[in-house]
């Protein structure tokens, strides 16, 4: 299986730990001195994030590859009462359905673009797609963290009424192939679900070199302590303006 299909099931309980409130107080700083009104997010997932910045008044268009993501964004975005548009789309062939003050992606959404030229491509439609002084802002997982905690690692839970295995293959010219598969209690017994997904990782320096050759300025943090950016940091966030015109 592919695209979430399995796995939206279970994201959430899984993502339990991250930092969702100080990746949004980290947002919330960035926009309120811009007055940013419009939104856009790619690979949105189940939805919080964008939820979240709907809920400051911000105008949110919402995006992922999986049907099954959509669905549970737009549940959340019901259960907040929260006026969004969500749209199906893949990362590597983005389509900015119109401009805005702010365009995002979190929990690794840039991680699925397959090729430094398909980073290149998506960053310049997103500057097309930004208004003047407009923010991009995203985080991505670092090639530290692939190679120290990813690549060839098996992880595990025997949680209350579920069971998953994560397996890692070894990095391979910058790629991971994640397989997983979960054991959800049902009556007596268990219901088995697969997933196969692939993440792609890029040095920093790389990164930032796109940035700039597609018009854009930024500042570089450590996306878990939104701190400083360090060698060991497992996690790139980055707050980046397009350059008025």
């Amino acid at each position: 299986m592919s695209e979430y299909s399995a796995l939206y099931r279970y994201y959430d309980a899984l993502m339990k730990d991250y930092r969702y409130d100080g990746l949004l107080g980290f947002v919330k700083e960035q926009i309120e001195p811009r007055g940013v009104k419009s939104g856009f997010e790619f690979a949105c997932g189940t939805g919080k994030i964008t939820v979240g910045l709907s809920r400051i008044g911000v105008d949110m268009t919402a995006s992922d590859i999986s049907p099954d993501m959509l669905n549970a964004a737009a549940g959340n975005a019901d259960l907040h009462r929260q006026k969004i548009t969500f749209i199906r789309q893949d990362v590597n062939k983005p389509v900015i359905p119109s401009k805005y003050d702010l365009i995002a992606s979190f929990v690794d959404g840039f991680n699925y673009v397959s090729s430094a030229a398909g980073l290149k491509r998506l960053f310049a439609a997103i500057s097309r797609s930004l208004n003047d002084d407009g923010l991009l802002i995203f985080d991505m997982s670092t090639v530290y963290k692939a190679k120290k905690l990813l690549s060839g690692k098996l992880y595990y839970e025997d949680a209350q009424g579920l069971t998953y295995f994560w397996r890692n293959s070894n990095i391979k010219k910058g790629a991971i192939t994640m397989e997983l598969t979960f054991f959800e209690r049902s009556g007596g017994g268990y219901i088995r679900s697969d997933e196969t997904n692939t993440q792609y990782f890029y040095d920093n320096q790389k990164i930032f070199e796109l940035l700039r050759a597609c018009g854009f300025t930024f500042s570089a943090f450590d996306g878990d302590s939104f701190g400083a950016l360090r060698g060991a940091s497992k996690r790139l966030l980055v707050a980046a303006k397009k350059a008025r015109r």
